[in-house]
């Protein structure tokens, strides 16, 4: 150029050409809550956003959103405790009544963990047996056995005759006999038999007719 004077006015211009900025934000938000875009507009779906802004240097600065939800994590226990014992739910408390109880953690992601627990009480079981066992046997709980039967026959035979025992068999000689039988539970049914022989009568009669 000429400058004032008319003498040669030399300008040199260093030109540099200033690139768009471009990035890419890989995000993640949990279901039902709202992510804030660069341009501060919000949205709660999952998505590709591209946001334009305008840089320092007056130029295009281009971000890219990849959005993923995270859904919340949801699960159902079914469990069951005897009646009088205590139940640990998922946060650690205890409980000893029946129902449903929603328990809400926070998972590996920082989302809602909601665990559904559906407790039931089983009722203790009761019941009355009623067991008997010989005398001298064992059981396996308490109980009172009952004894074994005993008698006694005392019995009279005339001599010559038999007499046929408890168990079916016969004798004919006085004595002390012994029966073991097995009752109506199971158990010893002893009889003792005393067996006495009477002896027959024998006399002599002198008569005499007139």
């Amino acid at each position: 150029m000429t400058s004032a004077f008319g003498c040669d006015s030399i300008i040199t211009t260093n030109l540099n050409i200033i690139s768009s900025y471009t990035t890419t934000v890989d995000a993640e938000i949990c279901d039902g809550a709202d992510y804030i875009l660069p341009d501060g507009t919000t949205t709660s779906t999952a998505g590709v956003y591209t946001t334009t802004l305008t840089s320092a240097f007056g130029c295009d600065s281009i971000i890219t959103t990849n959005l993923n939800i995270i859904s919340s994590y949801s699960t159902t226990i079914d469990a069951e405790i005897c009646d009088g014992a205590d139940y640990i739910l998922p946060d650690g408390t205890t409980t000893s009544i029946a129902g449903t109880y929603t328990t809400t953690l926070t998972s590996a992601f920082g989302c809602d963990s909601i665990i559904t627990t559906n407790l039931n009480i089983i009722s203790s079981y009761s019941t009355t047996v009623d067991a008997e066992i010989c005398d001298g046997a064992e059981f396996f709980t308490e109980g009172t056995p009952p004894s074994s039967y005993t008698t006694t026959i005392d019995a009279e035979i005339c001599d010559g005759a038999e007499y046929i025992l408890p168990d079916g068999s016969s004798v004919s000689t006085s004595g002390v006999y012994s029966t073991t039988l097995t009752s109506a539970f199971g158990c010893d049914s002893i009889i003792t038999t005393n067996l006495n022989i009477i002896s027959s009568y024998t006399t002599t009669i002198d008569a005499r007719y007139v």
